[in-house]
């Protein structure tokens, strides 16, 4: 029980610290609305399901091993965090009529689908959340018990944790962009979290491991 206390109260420092996953959160909501946030929290959990299902497996304990599918999958993520950055720079954010609106309509399917798929691959594709779950996680996992169980708790665990906090992130960015409801603020935003993206992408490309 103090494992799984201790290790919720870390997978919530880690998961509330400024990264990829925030600046594309950030991205999203400002440029779609608080529906389109969640969205995309609901493809970065995916991809953290995913992650759990690798390393369990053993494929992210594979790719970790094996230097070319670290720097292919490390360079794949990179270019795809950078794209996203240059992205953000040509959106533009919904005008100040359409905000009041805004809650009563949600994204249309082919948007939906485009803010969780974004969210799934630039998680899936960041090499550092496969060197997290063969790092991090395995410190909480007693190995006088059943290895697996322990896993998909834990892993369950940080999903669960991660979803609720960028769904709440998501709200509070829509609130702020509501109170500062300025096309010119909202656009500096969006070139902000392109710049983001993209420093993201040069410091993975950029990174050891």
């Amino acid at each position: 029980m103090e494992n799984i206390i201790l290790f919720t109260m870390m997978a919530l420092f880690f998961t509330m610290m400024p990264g990829p996953d925030f600046a594309l959160v950030m991205k999203t909501t400002l440029a779609g609305g608080r529906k389109a946030g969640t969205y995309t929290a609901w493809g970065i959990s995916t991809g953290l399901i995913i992650h759990t299902l690798f390393a369990i497996l053993g494929l992210s304990a594979l790719i970790a091993q094996s230097i070319h599918l670290f720097e292919m999958v490390k360079y794949i993520g990179a270019a795809y965090l950078s794209y996203l950055g240059i992205k953000a720079f040509i959106e533009k954010p919904k005008q100040d009529d359409m905000l009041e609106k805004e809650e009563e309509s949600a994204p249309s399917r082919k948007q939906a689908i485009s803010f969780f798929g974004e969210a799934v691959l630039a998680n899936v594709l960041n090499p550092k959340v496969i060197l997290f779950y063969l790092t991090f996680i395995p410190q909480f996992v007693n190995l006088e018990n059943a290895v697996m169980p322990q896993f998909i708790m834990l892993g369950s665990i940080y999903v669960m944790l991660t979803f609720v906090w960028f769904t709440l992130l998501a709200y509070l960015l829509n609130h702020v962009k509501k109170l500062l409801a300025s096309k010119i603020f909202q656009e500096r935003m969006q070139k902000v979290t392109g710049v983001l993206l993209i420093s993201f992408g040069i410091k993975l490309v950029l990174s050891d491991r």
